[in-house]
């Protein structure tokens, strides 16, 4: 049975994006060894009335409208863990120096934004460590550009 509201979500991720949470595969999973797409297709049909082709067609538009995996976007970090279930969907490769990427291996869904613990892996680590460098390199960038124009 659905609670109140539980359907949200649901109905979002089926008309946005094609909604593919697999976090393991092999016969250790102890998720779903279900293919996620169909499966994911398939709950759509059923509960919402959405065709794949109708999901495809709402993917190609979020994708058109926000740029997919090139978002044209400037001073973004794309932080992602590559066990998070959602870094597919996401900028994993650099796009250039405005645009750059870091995927920290082992960590999950925004790790590297809760509070450090002593128990944090050496990866998640380092992962934070170059945002911080990121940040600082732009937060440097943007206070010489503007000693330069005067401001």
């Amino acid at each position: 049975m659905v609670e109140s509201g539980g359907l949200a979500p649901s109905i979002s991720h089926t008309q946005v994006s094609p909604f593919t949470d697999v976090t393991c595969k092999g016969p250790g999973c102890p998720f779903s060894q279900l293919p996620a797409l169909p499966s994911q297709l398939d709950l759509c049909e059923q509960v919402f009335g959405l065709s794949a082709s109708s999901v495809a067609q709402a993917v190609a538009q979020t994708n058109a409208y926000y740029g997919g995996q090139s978002p044209g976007a400037t001073q973004v970090l794309f932080v992602n863990g590559d066990t998070d279930p959602w870094h597919v969907l996401s900028v994993t490769q650099t796009l250039g120096p405005s645009e750059p990427a870091l995927l920290i291996p082992s960590a999950s869904h925004c790790l590297d934004m809760a509070p450090e613990r002593p128990s944090d892996s050496p990866s998640l680590r380092l992962g934070r460590q170059s945002i911080f460098q990121q940040l600082q390199t732009w937060l440097r960038q943007a206070k010489q550009s503007q000693l330069q124009r005067g401001v």
